[in-house]
């Protein structure tokens, strides 16, 4: 019979440990059991007078005396229970009677990738997981404790230590928001698991956890849990903790999104026409009709087009443009907007100049006037491109940072110097091009400028020559220097004679071979260095009686020099357009002794960018690791897809725009079903719960006020009292 009683009564309190307050209320009898010991009592003729005086109204100091312990020892009882919480749902039964008296640690994960901006009945998934998220909380028993991880690339922990507090939790779950890119759920459950670790020191009383991931399940997310890897660390988990998945959102959705947008060429300036190019996907099972796609110029609509996309395929739209006049550009493509707008932009920065300023370095002077023609045929200016020809000694004299491209024309040697300011110029951004020759001395390039140098430049180690007639071999097309070539078997690049050949040997892992010879060694190769790029061609373009090649006579090789241009340009745009998540990278010019500059970001928030010395210290590697004690900046919250701008007050840093944009692979809305997912994950999150709620029969009165109010009046009551009896007597 008193088993009933005693189930209710364990119900009662929210929490025990804290109950163990009430305690305290034995501390006045302890003080007044302590205070009688200290008397001793001793014989005093005067004494006797005041005790007879006294014993007429002992009784009476007695009673006053036990009153005000009585008052004293309640009040600190009162306070203890008000803090363990008492109180009983709306049925007068305890609301954790008859649901099981465990303090459980909730782990709660939240999709945080830009396919949960998909809106879906007026609300983006992204809201119903929060709404999800928060409808788990509001309902969980008192006691309960929660932190936060944020499900994105990189992932993030918001709470990081157990919170009891509902309301808070509530709310920084309703203050996130979703990113612009994709989610690493390995990261995540990284996060997790140290979480849990931390947890159970922090909060002792905690007898269960639970980890509960909300997500719609997108395929680039959750790929991974097919691995073995996963799984493995899964299974681990699993033993600290349950996992279970709330899916949100319908079983697969219809996206349309902007794939691409780029330009055919790198050679962009002013009066002269570029063509842009918009790649398109459908990813729905119908037909898109007359979709309007329209090209955007600094803000300014400039030119729309209509196209029809099949089911589940793509299309391509090409912008023809001509800029008027140089500066920094932004272009933007867009059409209109569906359920995940966020892929229906794309964002395209550039700087559009006067002229290319190309400089060729001569040993000969063959060489270097037969890459001038080629770059500026008859000096018309028709291909945007005006160059200087300079004699090998200027590279030490002279400032490169004027020019966007450098060409090294069968240069014997390089001395330090040389090599230091070539490295200089590559790294900030520029393109070097080296021809073979006679004149070349391959064993001082290696010395200077190869792969194991103090300034790594070369893509390969050059060897020795060989002597042998050999033939161009474009394999199959892939590399964007020959693509044009495809379909144009008699451009003259398959037939050009080649007599005399450079061995490039130990070609790096980060290089590609744009081009073979047909006995397989290649014939050009090139590499990004730092923020520009490296071509080193391996035959020359003398045209005298001992020339390499007949290759500067060819009809092929003024289109195939402007390709090799358009390359090494390349590197300019792709420092400046960019995917989210992924840093900007810039250097501060040598001339500013105390850069200072700010990104805006799309949002309109403005960040201070910090210089960075780089020196032989860095951690970066050697080719990407400028010399002398060069400023950088490298900014990383790129986690906004749009425009950012590069602001400064110094006329020696001028503005710069950048545009990142999204990773559409997250924009393919196919999910993983619930048969794929490791048998570690559950779909019953919220089940406990909602038994909890259910026999709980509604919300729970608490009476923590109550006892508060009332050690309130007692304190004032003993006060009033201690006076009364007191001196004031």
């Amino acid at each position: 019979m008193l088993e009933i009683p005693l189930i209710f009564a364990a119900g009662l309190f929210e929490s025990w440990l804290l109950l163990g307050w009430t305690a305290a209320a034995a501390a006045p009898i302890l003080i007044h059991l302590w205070n009688q010991k200290n008397y001793r009592e001793a014989p005093w003729a005067a004494m006797s007078f005041l005790l007879a005086a006294l014993e007429k109204h002992s009784r009476r100091m007695h009673l006053e005396q036990w009153l005000l312990l009585a008052l004293r020892t309640l009040i600190l009882l009162l306070f203890g229970l008000a803090l363990a919480n008492p109180g009983c749902d709306r049925t007068g039964q305890t609301a954790q009677a008859l649901a099981p008296t465990e303090a459980v640690h909730t782990v709660l994960v939240l999709d945080a990738s830009y396919s949960m901006r998909f809106r879906e009945g007026g609300q983006t998934l992204f809201e119903q997981a929060q709404e999800k998220a928060r409808a788990l909380v509001a309902a969980s028993p008192r006691g309960d404790s929660f932190t936060l991880v944020l499900l994105a690339d990189p992932a993030e922990i918001v709470i990081g230590r157990p919170s009891v507090s509902r309301d808070d939790v509530s709310n920084e779950i309703a203050a996130l928001s979703p990113t612009d890119g994709g989610a690493e759920l390995t990261a995540a459950l990284t996060l997790v698991e140290q979480i849990l670790q931390n947890a159970k020191q922090s909060r002792p009383d905690t007898t269960r956890q639970q980890i509960v991931l909300y997500s719609d399940l997108q395929s680039t997310t959750w790929k991974v849990v097919a691995g073995r890897d996963f799984r493995r660390r899964l299974a681990q988990l699993s033993d600290k903790a349950s996992l279970s998945v709330v899916e949100v959102g319908a079983a697969r959705g219809e996206n349309l999104a902007i794939s691409a947008f780029d330009v055919d060429q790198n050679i962009i300036v002013a009066g002269r026409s570029v063509v842009f190019r918009a790649a398109l996907q459908n990813h729905a099972p119908l037909e898109q009709k007359e979709l309007l796609v329209e090209l955007l110029v600094d803000g300014r609509l400039q030119d729309q087009q209509t196209v029809d996309i099949p089911a589940n395929g793509q299309a391509t739209v090409l912008f023809p443009y001509e800029f008027a006049a140089p500066g920094e550009k932004t272009l933007e493509v867009r059409t209109k907007p569906d359920r995940l707008e966020r892929d229906n932009h794309r964002w395209l920065a550039l700087s559009v100049q006067d002229s290319i300023d190309a400089l060729c370095v001569r040993t000969q002077e063959g060489d270097a006037r037969n890459a001038a023609f080629a770059l500026n045929p008859g000096g018309a200016g028709e291909t945007g491109v005006r160059v200087d020809v300079m004699e090998v000694d200027a590279l030490r004299y002279s400032t490169l940072e004027r020019y966007d491209v450098v060409f090294l024309c069968d240069v014997g040697s390089l001395d330090p110097a040389a090599a230091k300011a070539l490295e200089r110029f590559v790294v900030q951004g520029g393109g070097l091009t080296i021809f073979a020759g006679d004149a070349l001395q391959p064993t001082v390039y290696n010395q200077e400028i190869g792969p194991a140098s103090p300034h790594p430049l070369l893509p390969a180690r050059l060897g020795g020559v060989l002597e042998g007639a050999v033939r161009f071999d474009p394999r199959e097309y892939e590399h964007a220097i020959v693509s044009p070539f495809r379909g144009h078997q008699q451009s003259g690049l398959l037939t050009t004679p080649i007599w005399k050949t450079l061995q490039l040997e130990d070609v790096a892992a980060a290089a590609n071979v744009a081009l073979y010879f047909d006995s397989g060694a290649p014939a050009i190769v090139e590499q990004a260095v730092g923020q520009g790029r490296v071509l080193v061609i391996a035959t020359s373009i003398s045209s005298g009686a001992d020339a390499w090649s007949a290759l500067a006579a060819w009809p092929s090789f003024p289109p195939l020099m402007q390709e090799i241009l358009n390359v090494a340009l390349r590197c300019r745009a792709e420092v400046r357009n960019t995917l989210v998540g992924l840093p900007l990278t810039g250097k501060f010019p040598e001339s500013l002794e105390t850069p200072s500059a700010a990104m805006l970001l799309p949002d309109e928030q403005r960040q201070p960018l910090a210089p960075k010395a780089r020196n032989a210290a860095s951690s970066d590697p050697p080719s990407q690791n400028n010399n002398n004690n060069a400023k950088t900046w490298t900014f990383t919250d790129t986690f906004q897809s749009g425009v950012y701008r590069l602001e400064s007050g110094s006329t020696n840093l001028p503005a710069r725009v950048y545009a990142v944009n999204v990773d559409t692979r997250e924009g393919v809305l196919e999910r993983v079903s619930r048969e794929e997912l490791p048998a570690q994950f559950r779909f019953d999150a919220v089940e406990r719960v909602r038994r909890v709620a259910a026999s709980s029969g509604g919300r729970r009165d608490e009476y923590f006020r109550l006892f508060l109010g009332a050690v309130a009046a007692l304190l004032f009551v003993e006060s009033v009292l201690a006076w009364w009896m007191g001196p004031s007597r």
